[in-house]
Parts: C-alpha cells; sequence; structure tokens
C-alpha cells in the first residue's frame, strides 16, 4: 500500500509540473531559530508602535490679541505703509527737481549778461544785470558786426552788381552809409578804395586800367555766379594764409600750370587780377609761369585790402545766386 501511495503522489506530482500547478509545501521547514516558524515569527508592528516626528511650530495656534492690541497692529500697519508711500514721492519729486534744475541751467546757458559778475560786485549799488532775449542778442551781435566791418554781413544790403560797387567804395571811404540806389542807366566808373594807399605795379606784370583802379572785383561780380563764387573762396584762403605765414614761400608762390589754378583763378576773369592787386608778380621760372608775392613787394596793407574786397564780391554773389 505504501508503494501504491508512493506512486500517486509522484505521479500527481509530474502532471503538476506539466500544466505549470504549483503544489503547496509539505513537511517541516527549518525556521531559523529552531521551533515552530509561525511562533518565530515577529508579529508585523502596529502604528501605534511606530517612531513619530512631531514638528513643534505645527502645533502652535496664534496667540489671540485683544482689541488693543490689534488696534495697535493696525496703526503700525498703516504707518508703514505711510512712510512707503512718502518715500516714493519724495524720491520723484527729487527727480523732477533735479530735471528741472538741469533745464533752468541749460536755458541760463545762452541768456546774455550785460554786467559782468565782476562788474556787479565791484560796484554793488549799481543797477542789477539785464537779462536780454534771444532777438535782443542778435541784434547786439548784429550791431557789434557792423560797427566792426562797416556793413551788415547777414542781409543784402545791395540787390545788384552796381550797387555792390557802392558798398564796397563806400567801405573804402570809411562811411557805414547805404549805398544809394543808381538814378538811370548811366552808371559812372568805381572810384578806387582810398583807404589803400597807390601801389605802382611792377614792370613785369602787365597793368591795365582795371588793376590800377582796384577794379579787378568788379570784373569778378559779373562772371557766372557758380564760377565767381568758387573763385573768390580760393582767393581768400590764398590771401589769408598769405597774411598769417607771411615767412612760408608756399604761400606766396603759386604755378599756373596746376590743373586746379587753371580751373578756378586762370579761366574767370578778374580773380588773377585780384592777386596782382594784392601785389603778385607774373614771372617765369625754368619756362613754367608763376605768380610770385617777394619779399620786397609784400605790404600786410595791401593784402589784407585785398581780402576785404573780396569778402564783399562773395557776399554779393551768394546772394545774387540764392
Amino acid at each position: 500500500m505504501d508503494w501504491l501511495k508512493k506512486k500517486k503522489e509522484a505521479a500527481q506530482q509530474a502532471a503538476a509540473k506539466i500544466s505549470n500547478k504549483r503544489t503547496a509545501f509539505r513537511g517541516e521547514g527549518n525556521v531559523l531559530g529552531g521551533g515552530d516558524g509561525s511562533a518565530a515569527a515577529d508579529p508585523a508592528p502596529t502604528a501605534s508602535r511606530r517612531p513619530s516626528i512631531k514638528l513643534p511650530f505645527t502645533n502652535q495656534k496664534p496667540l489671540a490679541l485683544s482689541a488693543e492690541e490689534q488696534q495697535k497692529r493696525r496703526e503700525l500697519q498703516a504707518k508703514a505703509l505711510e512712510q512707503r508711500g512718502n518715500a516714493w514721492e519724495k524720491r520723484v519729486a527729487n527727480g523732477r527737481k533735479a530735471r528741472l534744475q538741469q533745464e533752468e541751467e541749460l536755458e541760463n546757458k545762452f541768456q546774455y549778461t550785460e554786467a559782468s559778475s565782476s562788474t556787479a560786485e565791484a560796484s554793488p549799488s549799481g543797477p542789477p544785470p539785464v537779462v536780454l532775449s534771444n532777438e535782443q542778442v542778435k541784434a547786439r551781435e548784429l550791431q557789434n558786426v557792423h560797427q566792426q566791418m562797416g556793413f551788415n554781413p547777414y542781409a543784402a544790403t545791395f540787390s545788384s552788381s552796381t550797387q555792390a560797387v557802392s558798398a564796397m567804395n563806400s567801405i573804402g571811404r570809411g562811411s557805414t552809409a547805404p549805398p544809394s540806389a543808381p538814378n538811370g542807366d548811366a552808371v559812372p566808373p568805381p572810384a578806387p578804395f582810398s583807404a589803400i594807399p597807390p601801389v605802382a605795379a611792377p614792370s613785369v606784370v602787365s597793368s591795365s586800367p582795371v588793376t590800377e583802379e582796384n577794379g579787378a572785383v568788379y570784373v569778378l561780380l559779373r562772371q557766372d555766379p557758380p564760377r565767381a563764387i568758387t573763385a573768390a573762396e580760393t582767393l581768400i584762403k590764398m590771401l589769408t594764409n598769405v597774411a598769417k605765414n607771411p615767412q612760408e614761400e608756399k604761400f606766396r608762390k603759386i604755378r599756373l600750370s596746376n590743373a586746379a589754378i587753371q580751373s578756378k583763378l586762370v579761366s574767370v576773369p578778374g580773380a588773377v587780377d585780384i592777386l596782382a592787386e594784392a601785389g603778385f608778380l607774373r614771372v617765369e621760372l625754368d619756362g613754367e609761369g608763376y605768380l610770385m608775392l617777394t619779399a620786397d613787394a609784400f605790404q600786410a596793407e595791401r593784402v589784407q585790402a585785398a581780402i576785404d574786397r573780396t569778402e564783399v564780391a562773395l557776399i554779393q554773389l551768394q546772394h545774387d545766386s540764392a
């Protein structure tokens, strides 16, 4: 019977393996520490036995405040809010004040004060300084320029070449009266500048009535305005260099074959004659033509007079071409 029982158990285990069925463990197992496995197993710890972490601040409740303490807290909060608002308003006011002060300084920078601060300190009993408007400042500057130059360079005092001739003649005579309009078609020949002493023309320069009467500027006025303006500007620059640096030979020697000199001066009637009036002589060196202002022929007054006449002609040409 035992043999049959063992055969049945072996057959059942083989069938269980084939059908992937697990069979319960049968028999006593080895338990650590000996004894029954159920008795040796420790019971699962209960929730009450687990250690708990208590945070002190989670269990604390805010203390109840009295009405007086609540009122005091509200007053402090209102005071802090007011201080923050006042600080912001003060910051905005300071920024606005600084900006207005900068704008006022910029405006005062361009104002003209008649009496200087040193004069006011020296005579405290005198009248206070007068602040002039922009129009008054312009009028005063125009008056000073008119007194120094003898004419108003910012306004057209003449509208034709004939009136320009009269204006330049009045400057030479030292008169500041405005030129009178011509009566009739007949125009008298221009009078020489009396303020400039007559200078005898050198023998190597071909003299002409226009050059002898300082009339080269009148010939320049009758030319095409764009070309005449370029010639006048070039003459003023060259003669100014001569007046400021008379010892420099490069400013007193002009090569006529130069392309720029040919286009700006030689090709414009009257331009070379103005240089001749300033004392330049036409000479030839190594077969090439030059205009030279020698040390013997240099006169500062003569050069400055040519500059003044050319500047007046330039103003008239710019007015005619506008």
